[in-house]
C-alpha cells in the first residue's frame, strides 16, 4: 500500500473497512461518510486505495453475495447464460434487481480469484516436480536412442536372453519325447517352439509400441508443463477440476471454457 495514499496517511483505513462492512461500498458514498465525519476525502484517493487494496470485486459487501445469489448465478452459468447483461435480466425475473455493472464486477472478480487460485496451485506443483519432470524426459530420450539404435540381431540377443534359459528345459523335454524319430512329429515340435519366439517378439512389440505412447503423453504434459512455467501463451488454458465434486469444463455460448463446480446435473 502506497504510503502517499491520504487514507493511509489519515489513519483511515480501519473506517473504511467498518464502512465497507455496512454495505457502503462506492467511492462516492465512502467520501460523503468520511465527509460527515470531517475527513476530506476525493473520489480519485478512494478509487486508488481499492486499487491499492486488490479489491476484485469478491469482498463480502458484494450485492450478490448480500443477497445471498451465488448459488444462483452459478445455476445460470451452468445453463449457459455467462454475460453480466444476460444473468442480471435473469435475476429481474426472479425479482432480484442487480445492475449490469455490479454483475461484471461480480464475474470478473470470480474470474480473477480461480486464475490467482489456479496459479499458485501450478506454481507450486512446477517449483516442486520441475526437477523429476526433467530427468524423466533425459531418461525417455535415453531409452528411445537405445531403441532407434538397436542392430536385428542385438534386438534378437536382447529376447533371448530373456527367454531362453527359461524355455530350454520345456523345449529339451518336447525333442526327447518325439519316438522313432518321427517326421511330422519332429515338424511339430520345431513350429511350437518357433512360434514361441515369434510370440516373445510381437510382445516385445507392442509393449515397445505402448511404451513409446505413453512416453508422448508425458512429454506433452510435461511440454505444457514447461510452456506455463515460461508463460508461453498458456495463459487461461489450464484448469483444474474436483473430481470427488464432480466438476466438469464446457463451452459457454461465446466459446470459452469454464469450469462447472459439481457438474450440469447438480447443478441443474
Amino acid at each position: 500500500m502506497s504510503k502517499t495514499n491520504k487514507i493511509v496517511r489519515l489513519g483511515l483505513e480501519k473506517t473504511v473497512e467498518d464502512l465497507i462492512s455496512r454495505g457502503i461500498t462506492s467511492s462516492t458514498a465512502i467520501s460523503a461518510e468520511l465527509e460527515k465525519l470531517g475527513e476530506k476525502v476525493s473520489l480519485q484517493s478512494i478509487s486508488r486505495y481499492f486499487r491499492e487494496k486488490d479489491y476484485i470485486g469478491l469482498p463480502s459487501t458484494s450485492k450478490i453475495v448480500r443477497l445471498g445469489l451465488e448459488k444462483t448465478v452459478e445455476d445460470l452459468i451452468s445453463r449457459g447464460i455467462t454475460t453480466s447483461t444476460a444473468i442480471s435480466a435473469e435475476l429481474a425475473k426472479l425479482g432480484k434487481k442487480v445492475s449490469q455493472p455490479t454483475m461484471s464486477r461480480y464475474l470478473k472478480g470470480k474470474r480473477e480469484a480461480r486464475k490467482e487460485e489456479t496459479k499458485t496451485i501450478m506454481d507450486g506443483h512446477i517449483n516442486e516436480h520441475l526437477p523429476a519432470d526433467l530427468t524423466a524426459l533425459e531418461t525417455m530420450e535415453a531409452k528411445c536412442l537405445e531403441w532407434a539404435g538397436e542392430e536385428n540381431k542385438d534386438f534378437a540377443n536382447r529376447l533371448a536372453d530373456q527367454h531362453v534359459m527359461e524355455a530350454a528345459p520345456r523345449w529339451m523335454e518336447l525333442i526327447s519325447s518325439i519316438a522313432n524319430d518321427v517326421p511330422k512329429e519332429k515338424i511339430k515340435a520345431v513350429k511350437e517352439i518357433i512360434n514361441q519366439c515369434l510370440s516373445w517378439t510381437a510382445n516385445d512389440l507392442r509393449l515397445q509400441t505402448a511404451r513409446i505412447a505413453a512416453m508422448k503423453q508425458a512429454s506433452s504434459i510435461i511440454d505444457m508443463k514447461l510452456r506455463y512455467a515460461l508463460g508461453e501463451g498458456s495463459d487461461g488454458k489450464i484448469f483444474f477440476l474436483d473430481s470427488e465434486r464432480g466438476d466438469q469444463l464446457v463451452k459457454d455460448n461465446s466459446g470459452r471454457f469454464m469450469v462447472i463446480p459439481g457438474g450440469k446435473e447438480n447443478n441443474a
